[in-house]
């Protein structure tokens, strides 16, 4: 069983290897603990449950970076709610606190990713407002080749072809929410004004960004784009398969022991 002295050291080395981000915990890596407290107890090591006085410095720093967990528990209730499409008044207010102009100047420039439901044509246009700025071009890579005879000789000739196609990159600073799918963030800017054209954009651009201090809502919005009295059809097709993938899971957690 990990113990609060080994999750110290845990903290430390990630913090070593990403010192970027030496002043968040882990090195500001997602960390997941899994494991059954009612099993047996770390060896020589308090374990991270341990509430009493510690005096060892690493088990200080570990129970510091243990109860860091709960930070973003309200954060991740809120984004629950939007994937369901039911977002409760207390997700709403703590959402509300990250528009753009209840934050502080700093905070503002740092948010310099777009991702939102926003059309593609904006979306270009703010990437050219952005680019333009950096004044030296970017690096153009000729995605065919060009050279001569080559498209003309035979697998013989050439002692056999191969063929290569590249994987296009484009500099931005702007993304549409579909492309913005599977990359995290540490800052990013988005706009939950409208309701969604199509039911998930809202929680897959919120959820882009680990914490609630690295979204930045561009501008105020109500609950009613965020909040279905009635769900559609396609997210009511999605609650019942996983109502039925829940079956196949345990009804209850292992009984916790009760002591008179």
């Amino acid at each position: 069983m990990l113990g609060l002295r080994q999750l110290s050291w845990v903290d430390k080395r990630l913090r070593q290897v990403f010192p970027g981000r030496a002043a968040d915990f882990f090195g500001g890596m997602s960390i997941i603990l899994v494991g059954d407290f009612f099993q047996l107890p770390p060896v020589a090591n308090k374990p991270l449950y341990f509430d009493g006085p510690l005096k060892d410095l690493h088990e200080v720093s570990g129970q510091a970076a243990y109860k860091a967990f709960n930070h973003t528990a309200g954060f991740r209730l809120a984004l629950e709610e939007l994937r369901g499409l039911r977002l409760s008044i207390e997700s709403w207010k703590l959402l509300s606190q990250r528009v753009q102009a209840k934050l502080s100047q700093c905070e503002v420039d740092k948010s310099i990713l777009l991702s939102g439901s926003i059309a593609r044509k904006l979306c270009h246009e703010y990437n050219y407002d952005h680019l333009v700025r950096l004044k030296q071009p970017a690096i153009q890579v000729m995605a065919k080749n060009i050279g001569n005879g080559a498209d003309k000789a035979t697998s013989e000739q050439a002692g056999n072809l191969a063929g290569q196609f590249p994987f296009p990159l484009t500099v931005s600073y702007a993304i549409t929410v579909h492309k913005s799918q599977s990359i995290t963030v540490d800052k990013m800017v988005t706009d939950l004004s409208e309701r969604d054209f199509q039911t998930g954009l809202s929680y897959v651009a919120v959820s882009r960004v680990k914490m609630l201090e690295g979204l930045m809502i561009d501008a105020p919005f109500e609950r009613a784009s965020l909040h279905y009295d009635k769900l559609p059809d396609g997210v009511l097709m999605k609650v019942r398969d996983q109502d039925r993938r829940r079956q196949q899971q345990l009804d209850q957690p292992l009984s916790i022991p009760s002591f008179s």
